[in-house]
């Protein structure tokens, strides 16, 4: 995620009149999306991050859905030490065991960007963007096995470039929403539908989705100005239309994720948002069976929350967000915040993780584990990936931190992460690369 991108709010008054890109992406948060991006083990919703009729311009033409060969065979993968060799340069952390990254896409061209992961039983889904013929965009899914193979699964002609893209996996299924010029929210689903197009009545510039074991879908969208949202579920596949539902905050970002074992009910959707430069909002919400929304929000005085990614996790008591947030003194971090997922009052403090962060996502890591990446805002550096539990204590598990790799750019690069069969999943980007690495997570 990365504030600017998606999240141009009441920022945009900030952003928009002298729009410096570097600083705007600086500030925006990708959930994968900045996402998720980050995806739970029953259908998490990454934080910011189809095709219909195979070729419709309006809905993104498939281009090709075969497979990638990917690498001859990366063999069984290797446990190894919980952690691998010296620390990065200027960093105190701990190194996290990865095996060596497999490039899916090099060389391309400019504009690789919006990393999201999702794990599911067949491995690891891993999702981006990139440039197409100009000004048109596209977007790359593919499957990664835990043994290296890669697998193609969507390949997507976009009329403009994406400006938001989140991804989500369970059992056997995947979910995947976008958006590209604003006016619709494009979403596809592993039951093998060409993709539908969801026209809200506004704008939009951001969104999240969730998948469940049982292959039903629940989708966010935020309106691109204003505090509005636009939320549906549907069983076994991508709905076709969306609720709109207002806040009395500036909407900066949305998140979804899945109580799993449960059916539509399950579903659980999060807003954040600003009152003004130095106050905001968050809140957890669901679709009641009268149609209506019901929620539960926690004002946050001098500590607005931008835009973020969430999961539920994996017990289904709490839905954790990852937000980025001004500091009093000008900076800004990187927060978490539980929420109980049955809409208890949300008393728990935030978390503070980490200052001057560009781009992060979270994934849940198992039961009572959540895994948070995050990359450098102002010089090249390392990259760390913080262990925390899921409860509303989000108490550190291990070190503070673990770092995944060292010295890396810091402007125009993205970072998504997901989880399956015990290990993580981090695709990292830039402009022109898209390497993916299997790392396993420290013993606790």
């Amino acid at each position: 995620m990365d504030r600017a991108l998606g999240a141009a709010l009441v920022a945009s008054v900030l952003f928009t009149a002298c729009f410096d890109f570097d600083d705007a992406y600086s500030r925006f948060c990708a959930r994968a999306s900045c996402e998720d991006g980050g995806a739970t083990t029953d259908g998490g919703g990454s934080g910011g991050g189809g095709g219909s009729d195979g070729g419709d311009a309006t809905d993104g033409g498939l281009i090709d859905a075969g497979s990638d060969a990917g690498p001859p065979d990366a063999g069984a993968y290797d446990a190894g030490p919980p952690d691998a060799g010296p620390p990065c340069t200027g960093s105190s952390r701990p190194r996290l065991f990865c095996q060596p990254p497999l490039v899916l896409e090099a060389d391309a061209g400019l504009g690789l960007s919006f990393a999201v992961v999702a794990g599911n039983d067949d491995g690891f889904l891993v999702a981006y963007s990139g440039q197409g013929t100009a000004p048109a965009g596209r977007v790359e899914l593919k499957l990664v096995s835990l043994d290296g193979g890669v697998r193609r699964l969507r390949s997507l002609a976009t009329p403009a470039p994406i400006r938001y893209l989140a991804l989500s996996g369970a059992a056997s299924h995947w979910a995947m929403s976008y958006v590209d010029d604003g006016t619709l929210v494009h979403c596809h689903h592993s039951s093998g539908d060409a993709g539908v197009a969801i026209g809200p009545s506004t704008r939009v510039d951001g969104t999240a989705i969730s998948v469940s074991r049982a292959g039903d879908v629940g989708l966010i969208a935020r309106r691109e100005f204003g505090g509005a949202s636009h939320l549906a579920t549907q069983a076994g596949g991508c709905p076709s239309s969306l609720r709109p539902y207002s806040f009395v905050v500036d909407v900066q970002g949305v998140g979804a994720g899945h109580m799993s074992g449960l059916g539509l009910e399950g579903f659980r959707f999060s807003v954040s948002g600003t009152a003004n430069i130095y106050n905001g909002d968050v809140a957890i919400l669901r679709l009641a069976n009268d149609g209506g929304v019901e929620w539960a929000a926690r004002w946050l005085q001098a500590e607005p929350y931008y835009d973020h990614a969430a999961v539920v996790s994996e017990s289904g008591d709490t839905m954790i967000v990852a937000a980025d947030t001004d500091l009093p003194d000008g900076g800004s971090a990187l927060m978490l915040k539980a929420m109980p997922t049955d809409l208890t009052p949300i008393l728990a403090p935030s978390r503070k993780l980490i200052e001057a962060i560009r781009w992060w996502n979270i994934t849940t890591c198992g039961a009572g584990c959540t895994a948070t990446i995050a990359t450098p805002k102002f010089a090249p550096g390392n990259i760390p990936v913080f262990f925390v539990g899921d409860d509303e204590n989000l108490f550190d598990l291990g070190a503070v931190g673990y770092d995944f790799a060292c010295n890396k750019p810091f402007v125009n690069v993205t970072a998504g992460i997901g989880f399956s069969k015990g290990q993580l999943g981090i695709l990292f980007t830039t402009p022109t690369r898209a390497e993916f690495s299997i790392c396993r997570p420290p013993a606790f």
